[in-house]
């Protein structure tokens, strides 16, 4: 199976959850708004589709699966006049439901003249409730109005709720299911897109080598957060329909606390409800996630998992990172990881046989959990939580500690330097000072970094740099390199004062944001 991961560059606005009465037909697939920088995510898509492929898209709840799905059929169908249809899993209890799904969608298609297959799928809801004979004539009706692909978003859902139907309840329940959408699978000649939520119970239905779908499916998507501009973007278009103007320093901020992910952009902008500083954003932040919406929000994400496997959450989120540390913490930790890595929810890094680290890929749901007290573990301040999870700090380190080979990048000075993965990663805070990256390597080289999350990198950063070097030579450390690290290419001061520096012996590099793009593909921590 061939495996993607893409950053969903768009900006999306889509309806909330559906109410219990049953929605206009122009309802049933989510509205989208406006998207941005979407153009390689579509492009990948009409590919595999065209090609008949069986696609399994996964990602986080939030990360914007939806709504990617729906604008790609949206373009099928007015720009390939090809049919698409879309079924909610999330709004299926029985066989007939199904078929009434798929009757509503094909419905609302401007390019299907004969819509006799529209009766047909409502009097077969009336006599249907088995959910096998109803994927079984979905399958065939489809393939009879020559339907290019079929979605199911939420898979899972779907697939848990007729393992408990007859005839698959007693028959082998959620296995019994997928092997028989894998025959149906087999025997259609259309692509069929699967999407999923990481979280889901039953993802070892996709990936486990014993589960009746696994090879099944040529193709496996993982959704990954917006790129930084898209965010920076998102955020403006979401502030500007409220009329609320914000400094690019708060856009900035409010982007690092989001992550990338849409749903945190959305979850975070609508707290803005006027002009503030960065200081009254971060107190607004830290009640709500304390008090508000995103503390219900992580509640709830957190109930979804097992005992176990929330104790190691919090473990990881309170700096517990290794195996051996984790594995004094928490009964049957190896079980509960193993499974929060087949979830997508956490990253294992093998750094060396006998040592292994864990990392939570949601940075937000991280914070959040960091900022828990419980009965073995102290809260952090938000401020610090920021420090060790979110933001470009807490990301840069994350990418060299997951860094997998040497990569040969060219910085903003225009010179060549390799990065090499590392043996050891970590922030320095102690009595001769702070670092922000001390990062040695299997070449035993070390990297000292000075990490700058602003819009403007001043030359003072370098001058801080520069004192980061001196502590870590105090400290012991030898072969050092050292990397100013920002956002943004900085100004042309900055740029001389580094040349001047570089000119009279002193080691040092300017890595941006596209410089740790480059990086990050050769790491297990994409960036944002």
């Amino acid at each position: 199976m061939h495996i993607t991961y893409i950053h969903i560059s768009y900006i999306y606005m889509s309806y909330g959850s559906y109410k219990n009465d049953f929605p206009k037909v122009s309802e049933l697939r989510p509205k989208i708004e406006f998207f941005i920088d979407r153009e390689m995510e579509l492009r990948k898509l009409r590919t595999l589709v065209k090609s008949k492929n069986k696609i399994l898209l996964v990602g986080l709840r939030g990360y914007g699966k939806t709504s990617l799905l729906v604008k790609f059929l949206d373009i099928l169908e007015k720009e390939e006049k090809e049919i698409g249809i879309y079924v909610n899993c999330l709004r299926i209890y029985s066989g007939a439901d199904l078929l009434l799904e798929v009757k509503n969608d094909i419905e609302k298609l401007d390019i299907l003249e004969d819509k006799r297959v529209v009766e047909e799928l409502e009097i077969l809801a009336k006599l249907i409730t088995n959910p096998k004979d109803a994927l079984d004539n979905v399958f065939k009706k489809l393939s009879e109005i020559g339907t290019r692909v079929l979605i199911f978003d939420e898979i899972s859902t779907m697939v848990q709720r007729f393992a408990l139907q007859k005839p698959f309840r007693g028959a082998g329940g959620s296995r019994a299911v997928a092997a028989h959408l894998k025959s149906l699978i087999e025997a259609y000649d259309f692509s069929i897109i699967f999407s999923d939520t990481s979280i889901s119970s039953l993802h070892e239905l996709f990936e486990d080598y014993t589960s009746p779908l696994f090879r099944v499916f040529d193709t496996k998507i993982i959704i990954e957060p917006l790129s930084l501009q898209a965010t920076l973007e998102f955020v403006r278009k979401l502030l500007g329909i409220k009329h609320v103007s914000l400094g690019e320093e708060e856009q900035l901020l409010i982007s690092e606390f989001s992550g990338g992910v849409p749903q945190y952009i959305k979850m975070i902008t609508a707290l803005i409800d006027r002009e503030m500083d960065k200081e009254e954003i971060m107190r607004v932040i830290d009640r709500d996630m304390e008090q508000g919406f995103l503390n219900e929000y992580f509640t709830a994400l957190l109930d979804k998992f097992p005992w176990n496997e929330q104790e190691v959450l919090f473990a990881i989120a309170k700096g517990l990172e290794r195996f051996s540390e984790i594995n004094n913490q928490v009964i049957n930790a190896a079980q509960a990881l193993e499974s929060l890595v087949r979830k997508n929810m956490v990253v294992r890094v093998r750094k060396s046989k006998k040592d292994v680290r864990y990392l939570i890929r949601d940075r937000l749901f991280k914070t959040w959990l960091s900022l828990q007290e419980t009965p073995r573990y102290r809260k952090l301040s938000l401020r610090r939580a920021k420090l060790y999870s979110l933001g470009l700090e807490a990301m840069t380190r994350e990418i060299f500690l997951t860094l997998e080979k040497s990569v040969l990048i060219r910085d903003a000075l225009g010179r060549e330097i390799s990065i090499n993965p590392t043996r050891e990663v970590r922030r320095y805070e102690g009595a001769l000072g702070e670092i922000d990256l001390i990062a040695t390597t299997v070449k035993d080289e070390t990297y000292i970094g000075e990490i700058y999350g602003g819009i403007t990198c001043k030359k003072e950063k370098i001058d801080q740099l520069l004192r980061n070097i001196h502590i870590a030579e105090e400290m012991g450390y030898r072969n050092i390199r050292g990397l100013l690290i920002t956002y943004f290419e900085p100004p042309e001061e900055t740029i001389e004062y580094a040349k001047e520096l570089v000119s009279s012996g002193v080691d040092i590099y300017i890595l941006t944001y596209d410089q740790l793009k480059m990086i990050s593909k050769y790491s297990r921590i994409r960036i944002w």
